[in-house]
């Protein structure tokens, strides 16, 4: 018989939410951790005095102690952990980190670097901490674990050539990374390895992706793998992460609680045997151990590490045979997280996966059909799709919010992708084993090559099927708070429908905020410039697209309204296609070995807008801003004035 009221078995519950508390008075309302740490402090003693004088020890002036205790601890926490302000390095000649993650881009590289060191000109070296930045470099994708010494040109992120680059600088400080730096490979020194277990880990995984990418499978299949099973998104391509996205299926690319119960059931079968040799409680430890390495290895992404608490609690509680609850684990789980990193609360994975799998504990039991203990095999059967539809329930606002769009076949998608995942995992770890061995398995290759392709073609599918839509954070607010709400009342042993009107309040302020208060997007076109290669990124009317036009190539697209058009080589060599495209554009990009006159290309120049692009020689540069004078056309230099941007409204 199932417990009626779940929760009063939830000691964590209050002391995580008073510890989060405190982490949102810091991070999100910027209250002055001294002032809070002294007020707070007061407060504790004071209720524990009252106690003491009045001889009582009530339980709710000791909850109240408790709970203010754990608010300071969180203030406390997320004030000594706040990623230091990219100002430090404003002095700065060179910078030494280690290399945390790194990917190979169309134009070089990019890295997150953890800085620990700054040099300055006058010789003089300073320590510092909690301080990452992103490195983009025109050289090789750089090796994760090593200890790199380099120059870079610092860039807000707020001011990098992306479109919404507030949303996407609002991303980066939530993942505590403060900047971005450019710098060129030749001003970039490798030091060796680095030290650390993290460093450790992130050589491992360089290791793993190297024997992956070794290997004979097809380059999608490769990437694929290698994100299942390290973690590392480098080798999927834009296409494929947007198609994953908008199939509601991104969750089975990012490392998570779905492949840490893989991974934990697969070592449990492997350690069975030990149940005969030795006590059970043995294999349990030997579990937990191996879940926390493997967590270690990946890198402590926030999903993984939610996870592994959560198992880790669970199986401490067979060991010393105590109950087990699930929101327990829950809330062990978020306050292990927080307390390592107070701004994974604001990060999207973090808030996507503790939403879920809340959604999950609150909600599938009681949409399953089928009793556990009559029918265990339809339990698990109808498990698959009452877990869909929870976590897709409690998710749908706060992935619009993020992601811009509602995959709706995101349901029937993940019915069909969850039970693959398993033997899919399982043949992936195979078939690297064997790979480390030497010996690069023919028939398991071509199963992976081909389950790809079916989970491809799957999300493919699903993605056709997406509705462009950003809420507000408001409506995600007042979703959220209701889904909890309505999930409260359903484990409570209080009858009638009057239990459930709060969080229906709720839900219906979610929805209805969503429909009239949406989060601005821009819209409008960007052109910059990388290592000489011009990158153009435009949006309109909800219809988005880059285009990347390296040295030579030549082009024209439209932006809404707007029409451009690239000129990298010189005018006699164009087709007159090309030369009337120019024409009529209102943007005219000139880059590279672009030679010509620029009243060839001009015969209205109301409204138009020159952009003189990188590679240019200096003396057909000069020709070309002469006759733009001349023409009394809008010039902008990219390799001077930084990138161009032309907004068409936000709405």
């Amino acid at each position: 018989m199932k417990s009626p009221l779940q929760f009063s078995s939830v000691p964590l519950a209050l002391p995580t939410a008073a510890f989060i508390a405190g982490v949102l008075c810091v991070i999100l309302l910027e209250i002055s951790c001294i002032w809070w740490i002294t007020i707070t402090s007061c407060l504790t003693v004071a209720l524990l005095l009252a106690m003491i004088i009045k001889g009582t020890h009530s339980r709710n002036l000791l909850t109240a102690s408790v709970c203010l205790s754990l608010w300071t601890a969180g203030a406390a926490d997320a004030w000594i952990q706040t990623p230091e302000d990219i100002e430090v390095l404003a002095d700065a000649e060179s910078m030494r980190g280690t290399v945390i993650n790194s990917e190979a881009t169309p134009n070089g590289s990019r890295s997150i670097i953890t800085v620990d060191s700054i040099f300055y000109n006058d010789g003089n070296r300073a320590a510092i901490s909690n301080l990452k930045l992103i490195l983009a470099t025109d050289s090789a994708e750089l090796t994760q674990g090593e200890s790199v010494l380099f120059r870079a040109k610092l860039t807000a992120p707020d001011s990098l050539p992306f479109l919404d680059s507030g949303k996407y600088a609002e991303m980066l400080k939530n993942k505590g990374i403060a900047g971005y730096a450019y710098s060129s490979g030749n001003m970039i020194r490798t030091l060796g390895e680095a030290s650390g277990a993290e460093a450790a880990a992130s050589r491992m995984r360089n290791n793993m992706e190297s024997v992956i990418a070794g290997s004979s499978m097809q380059p999608a299949t490769k990437g694929f793998i290698t994100a299942i099973l390290t973690g590392g998104r480098g080798m999927i391509d834009t296409r494929s992460r947007k198609m994953f996205s908008g199939a509601g299926l991104a969750h089975i690319l990012a490392l998570s609680g779905l492949h840490l119960a893989i991974i934990a059931a697969i070592v449990s079968t492997i350690l069975l045997p030990l149940n005969i040799f030795l006590h059970f409680k043995i294999r349990f430890i030997l579990i937990v151990i191996l879940l926390w390495a493997f967590t270690l290895f990946t890198g402590f992404s926030p999903p993984t590490v939610r996870a592994c608490v959560m198992a880790t609690v669970f199986y401490a509680a067979s060991i010393l045979e105590r109950p087990h609850f699930r929101f327990n684990s829950l809330c062990a789980a978020i306050l292990v997280i927080v307390a390592a990193d107070p701004l994974s609360i604001v990060d999207a994975g973090f808030q996507l996966s503790i939403i879920c799998v809340l959604s999950i504990l609150l909600f599938a039991d009681r949409l399953n059909p089928a009793d556990r203990r009559k029918n265990p095999a339809l339990y698990s059967s109808a498990s698959i799709l009452t877990t869909s539809v929870a976590a897709t329930l409690g998710s749908w606002l706060i992935t619009a919010y993020y992601f811009g769009h509602i995959p709706l076949l995101a349901i029937p998608a993940n019915i069909i992708a969850i039970p693959l995942s398993a033997p899919y995992l399982t043949l992936a770890l195979t078939y690297f084993a064997c790979l480390a061995s030497g010996w690069d398995a023919a028939p398991l290759r071509w199963l992976l090559d081909k389950g790809y392709e079916a989970i491809e073609l799957l999300a493919e599918s699903a993605s056709s099927a997406t509705l462009a839509f950003t809420p507000s954070a408001e409506s995600v607010i007042l979703w959220t708070v209701g889904m909890l709400l309505c999930g409260i009342a359903l484990h409570v042993r209080r009858k009638g429908w009057f239990r459930f009107l709060p969080g229906t309040i709720c839900l219906a302020g979610g929805i209805l905020t969503s429909l009239f208060i949406g989060t601005p997007v821009e819209q409008g076109l960007i052109i910059s410039q990388s290592h000489g290669i011009l990158t153009i990124n435009h949006r309109y009317a909800d219809k988005e697209a880059t285009h990347i036009y390296q040295r030579g190539a030549t082009g024209s697209a439209s932006c809404g309204p707007l029409r451009y058009a690239v000129l990298q080589r010189p005018l006699e060599s164009m087709t007159p296609a090309e030369i009337d495209s120019a024409r009529k554009a209102d943007i005219i990009v000139v880059a590279g070995s672009y030679k010509g006159e620029i009243d060839a290309l001009v015969e209205d120049p109301v409204g138009k807008t020159l952009i003189l692009g990188p590679n240019i020689r200096k003396k057909e540069k000069a020709r070309i801003i002469t006759g733009a004078e001349r023409l009394s056309l809008t010039t902008h230099d990219i390799m001077l004035n930084g990138h161009f941007r032309k907004n068409l409204g936000i709405h």
